[in-house]
């Protein structure tokens, strides 16, 4: 183990916990407890297998083949196109649903106007307050995310 002389003597001009390639010290706490003579057996061979070890690959990575790279962009490339037509039939699926309830809802004004105005009133309000409704409710919720 290094003496307070030992440590006295190492260079001033070096930063902390960096080595001097002249020195007998290391940087590295670990390489310091393991070169130890005062440290235990046991320590010093717990601590060299756990240095060791570092990151274990998976054990089928050594298997995959460009064949398996080539089946895997493959599926890749299906899987999205699949979501593409997802997106493209949810998209038009919506428009058709917005043009039939816009449609009922005039066929239904049609025939509200010339039988009871005060009728076709509330109506109009209700739809008013639910389209007010929704477009704050969308508002506050841009704004929180």
């Amino acid at each position: 183990m290094a003496t307070e002389n030992d440590l006295a003597q190492a260079p001033r001009n070096s930063r902390v916990g960096e080595a001097d390639p002249k020195s007998e010290f290391s940087s590295n706490p670990l390489d310091v407890l393991l070169n130890d003579p005062s440290t235990p057996k046991e320590v010093r061979q717990v601590m060299g297998a756990f240095m060791r070890m570092g990151p274990v690959p998976p054990p089928h990575l050594s298997k995959i083949t460009p064949e398996h790279i080539t089946q895997f962009i493959e599926s890749t490339e299906r899987d999205s196109q699949r979501e593409h037509e997802r997106e493209k039939w949810a998209y038009w699926f919506s428009g058709f649903c917005m043009a039939f309830v816009g449609i009922l809802f005039l066929i239904v004004m049609w025939y509200l106007v010339p039988t009871s105005p005060e009728m076709f009133q509330t109506v109009l309000g209700f739809l008013a307050g639910l389209g007010c409704g929704f477009g704050i409710g969308k508002s506050q919720s841009k704004r929180k995310g």
